[in-house]
């Protein structure tokens, strides 16, 4: 496989969702802040890389991975890395980063890639953006040979709540993404199949110095986009400085909190 971008294929149903062009559009925006914004999810990368099984893996995935900072410690562990995104511009950056690992530009619930073709998937804080965790997780099934893992972190029910009961007290609106519960997800991974290693759910809580800096830290690493379309309402100045004073009141003395509900979860394929 050549280090080139495989563009989507433009008569794919699910890929012209609008979802989908809208979330592809949204973190390729993104491509040249995220570094700068993403404290967190370098948190949650560092913490998931640690849970990989300590083996060499002949092919390897990181699915999502966005500018590849987790591109160099999978190399050192897989004699074939591949990096998978829905944003061409996100790819480009880890290019730079890891020229010599092998790029795809797809969906990871529709993937192109044969049955039984890698080793290790690894996923962080990308498979919530998908879907159905259903399909996805078949689909990753699909492509892992028996006895691959599947090691993924994803949010889970309760993250960001901070965000949500501001714009709540607003408009009666959350104005956030709602996530599954640690049980739903670990009910469709045994559903497709994979048999659970070890999972975990830890409460990360980051702190800001003011309300626009921690809508920045979602914002400006693409994952601002509301997977229900039909719940976007337009945030006029005017109710935006009233989100703005309802989150400050929830300043605890340390910053302007946002809290995550991260789920890390090694599974492995067995027939």
């Amino acid at each position: 496989m050549n280090n080139l971008f495989m563009e989507p294929n433009p008569g794919d149903s699910d890929l012209n969702d609008s979802y989908k062009r809208q979330l592809a559009k949204s973190f390729s925006r993104a491509a040249l802040t995220y570094d700068h914004y993403s404290l967190f999810q370098q948190q949650v990368l560092m913490n998931l890389i640690s849970k990989v099984p300590e083996k060499h893996y002949q092919c390897a995935m990181d699915l999502g991975c966005g500018t590849g900072n987790a591109l160099l410690p999978l190399s050192v562990i897989s004699n074939t890395l591949i990096g998978l995104d829905l944003s061409v511009e996100m790819l480009k950056k880890a290019q730079d980063k890891i020229p010599n690992s092998h790029f795809v530009c797809a969906d990871a619930e529709q993937m192109p890639f044969a049955k039984n073709y890698f080793d290790l998937i690894f996923s962080s804080l990308a498979i919530q953006w998908c879907l159905s965790h259903y399909d996805l997780f078949k689909e990753v099934y699909r492509v892992m040979n028996d006895g691959g893992y599947w090691c993924f972190s994803t949010l889970c029910e309760g993250s960001m709540p901070e965000i949500g009961e501001s714009w709540s007290k607003v408009d009666g609106r959350l104005h956030s993404n709602q996530y599954p519960s640690l049980e739903k997800i670990l009910s469709d991974l045994e559903v497709s199949g994979f048999c659970i290693e070890s999972q975990e759910i830890k409460v990360i809580k980051m702190h800001f110095d003011s309300v626009q800096n921690a809508v920045y830290s979602v914002k400006k690493v693409g994952a601002s986009v509301i997977a229900n379309l039909g719940d976007r309402a337009r945030v006029t100045p005017s109710t935006w400085r009233t989100f703005v004073n309802q989150y400050n009141e929830l300043h605890d003395g340390i910053g302007v909190p946002l809290s995550y509900q991260v789920a890390f979860i090694v599974a492995k394929k067995v027939l």
